[in-house]
């Protein structure tokens, strides 16, 4: 009889299934233990034993277990389930999500009744941490003619200027320039260009300023600029406020721009000043950008700012703005070399 030779094969058992230790011998076809010839089941060794005992044990736990049940996929809040109480909602977490996912889902004629209970309620909701979340998708989703109930309370209430200094207020202000008509604006702006300088100083007005200066009109944003040009002398020609000129700077008409970067250079120590801050870096590299055609007044910002190189390499905003001159400096000799 051949010796037997050690080797694998698989149970008949249902899942998993497992390799189990058993004995072979050529030419016989086995399908179990004791079905071997010549052998008891007493002479297979304990190791082959244990592992089919092994086997089995862990093969039925998997066979037993119930087959999980999928999750139910949660439905859509239907505008049934917040109408009456709109307001309530959105003064929580929760509440205000449920209200934000309506309004999403929701038709022109459900969307003006979820604003009909929200009458009343624009500068709270300005106020309120879950409140501003449901004006904002309100101004986002609704007809603009649908939400001009928040203008009026707002204007009405003298509030414009005051919210745009608020952490959520300044969030709903700035939704109101993205996407209201420009005749619904017009109150708001003017209110806006009326403390300019105060809200382009302010943390949160900052924010506001700047998208008036991209959202405004062409008129808008030349009285903005005009505003900042009055305002050239100013100690506390800061970092908000610089941010606010960078963007009026590249959103104004250019004209308008290049005529400002003119009167910007002429102020003595201005040019240097603002060079050294994070904000007003941006608006000194864009002055040289709007003087670059224009070469005695573009030799004069670059002159100033080099005379004061030691100074400003010492801020890398200082470098920033120095290596931007740099570059003007060498653009301006290849453009001679190669006439």
């Amino acid at each position: 009889m051949p010796s037997p030779a050690c080797v694998y094969y698989f149970l008949p058992v249902q899942v998993p299934v497992v390799p189990v230790q058993a004995f072979y011998w050529p030419n016989y076809m086995c399908q179990e233990v004791g079905d071997l010839p010549g052998i008891s089941a007493a002479q297979v060794s304990n190791k082959s034993k244990k592992v089919a005992s092994q086997a089995k044990k862990a093969a039925q736990p998997v066979v037993d277990q119930p087959t999980p049940k999928a999750s139910p996929v949660s439905e859509p809040v239907r505008f049934d389930s917040v109408k009456g109480r709109v307001w309530a909602l959105s003064q929580d977490a929760q509440g205000c999500r449920q209200v934000q996912e309506v309004l999403e889902e929701c038709n022109d004629v459900q969307q003006e009744c979820v604003a009909a209970e929200l009458l009343g309620h624009a500068w709270e909701a300005v106020t309120c941490p879950h409140g501003n979340h449901v004006l904002q998708k309100c101004i986002m989703t609704m007809r603009p003619q649908t939400c001009q109930f928040i203008v009026d309370e707002l204007v009405a209430d003298n509030k414009i200027a005051s919210s745009a200094q608020l952490k959520y207020g300044c969030r709903v202000i700035q939704r109101l320039l993205e996407h209201l008509r420009e005749d619904q604006l017009h109150d708001i702006c003017e209110e806006l260009l009326a403390h300019a300088m105060e809200l382009s100083g302010h943390h949160y007005g900052s924010y506001v300023m700047q998208h008036l200066a991209e959202y405004g009109t062409v008129e808008q944003k030349r009285r903005l600029l005009g505003l900042f040009e009055k305002h050239t002398n100013m100690s506390d020609y800061g970092g908000f406020t610089c941010g606010v000129l960078a963007s009026t700077l590249e959103f104004a008409e250019p004209e308008d721009s290049l005529n400002f970067a003119i009167k910007l250079i002429r102020v003595t120590g201005l040019l240097v000043r603002i060079s050294r801050n994070r904000q007003g870096h941006l608006v000194a590299k864009s002055v040289l950008t709007l003087l670059k055609k224009h070469t005695p007044e573009r030799d004069s910002a670059v002159s100033q700012i080099l005379r004061e190189k030691s100074s400003l390499q010492l801020s890398r905003y200082g470098r920033a703005v120095i290596n931007a001159c740099q570059k003007c400096s060498s653009e301006e000799k290849s453009c001679e070399e190669d006439v």
